[in-house]
């Protein structure tokens, strides 16, 4: 049996009702070539057989350090429990359903420590169940767009993706600046990643495939887009926007990514009102965001007049746009909730485009 008494890595697994996926997750922590790390395995109160195979693998291996959620409470909130006990330097993320490469602890390690940098990212190898509808493609919003070491900037943040089960974060920089993730909200990686990338001054790149992300249609992100699903939560989106608003602005970061916010926010306007299920959500929608930028936008967002009207001019001409006429556009050409682009002229050029479908 392992005993670590001083893990350099704490890997954080969150589990809810995947006792027939975990043991491969689990199998793939054990075995990675760094040894010297710790597997928080949360069970969040799943109705099958989760805790018995978490109790199985703690029995087996001291790494693994179990916790039991009394009630279900949520991904967000078992990751924040995680944050909280993790005893390594290092933190990274596992979803219970997927797995890491044997090398991916060591390799990550290696590349934020030897490069001194506030974060390394990989990429990401989606494999697709069989008969998933889900067929719209993931392999370009994960494969890296830069190489090595890079200073964080605004095209940097606008061109990785946001999920942080692909990075290893630093966790003095977690606690410095309190960045957990928010809960009760969908998209929450959205908001983890955009913190701490904010708090950040370099990322290294390693331009290679260490996490293996299944994609299945009863995945949380699958139902949450689904057509069946009964609950609509395309306004997250804007609440979590909200959330980042409100962590830069209480950071003193306000002034450095104002223009990152703004083109961030509208960009997650996009997508509330491109998922939204029903005329009386995206009324809402509509409402709730008008509200936010009026109250918001003058005190925050100091962009130059040239910019403000492009804004202006490309949140009007979506009014405009029937859903239905672009949401063909707009699922092709960036995966649901994941829309990313580098300036507010894309977006435009988006929306230009997309009206010119509608004639």
């Amino acid at each position: 049996m392992t005993v670590v008494k001083n893990p350099i890595i704490s890997v954080i697994v969150s589990c809810y009702k995947c006792g027939d996926r975990l043991s491969k997750c689990l199998e793939s922590l054990l075995g990675q070539t760094l040894k010297n790390i710790e597997v928080i395995c949360i069970d969040d109160k799943s109705p099958d057989n989760t805790s018995n195979i978490i109790k199985s693998y703690a029995n087996r291996d001291n790494r693994i350090v179990p916790i039991y959620n009394k009630k279900n409470i949520g991904v967000s909130a078992s990751r924040n429990k995680g944050i909280e006990i993790a005893g390594g330097d290092y933190i990274m993320f596992c979803d219970a359903d997927d797995y890491y490469s044997p090398s991916a602890c060591e390799e990550m390690l290696n590349s934020i420590e030897k490069n001194n940098a506030d974060l390394a990212i990989n990429e990401i190898n989606v494999i697709y169940e069989a008969h998933s509808e889900l067929k719209y493609s993931d392999s370009k919003y994960y494969s890296l767009k830069f190489s090595g070491l890079k200073l964080v900037s605004e095209e940097v943040i606008l061109n990785i993706d946001y999920s942080p089960t692909n990075k290893i974060f630093r966790k003095n920089i977690l606690k410095k600046n309190m960045i957990r993730f928010p809960e009760g909200l969908y998209y929450e990686d959205a908001y983890f990643c955009l913190a701490y990338l904010c708090c950040s001054n370099t990322i290294f790149f390693l331009n290679k495939c260490l996490y293996h992300y299944i994609r299945h249609e009863d995945s949380i992100m699958s139902n949450t887009f689904s057509k069946q699903s009964a609950k609509d939560y395309s306004i997250d989106h804007l609440y979590i926007m909200f959330k980042v608003y409100d962590f830069l602005d209480a950071n003193g970061l306000s002034e450095k990514y104002n223009m990152l916010f703004w083109k961030l926010y509208y960009l997650y306007e996009l997508a509330a009102l491109n998922n939204s299920k029903t005329k009386e959500n995206t009324k809402l929608i509509r409402a709730t965001s008008k509200d936010f930028v009026a109250r918001k936008s003058t005190s925050f967002y100091k962009a130059d007049l040239s910019t403000q009207s492009n804004i202006r001019d490309l949140n009007s001409s979506w009014i405009r746009i029937s859903k239905t006429k672009i949401k063909k556009l707009l699922i092709k050409s960036m995966p649901a909730y994941r829309l990313q682009v580098s300036n507010v002229q894309r977006l435009k050029a988006l929306v230009n485009k997309a009206s010119q479908m509608s004639k």
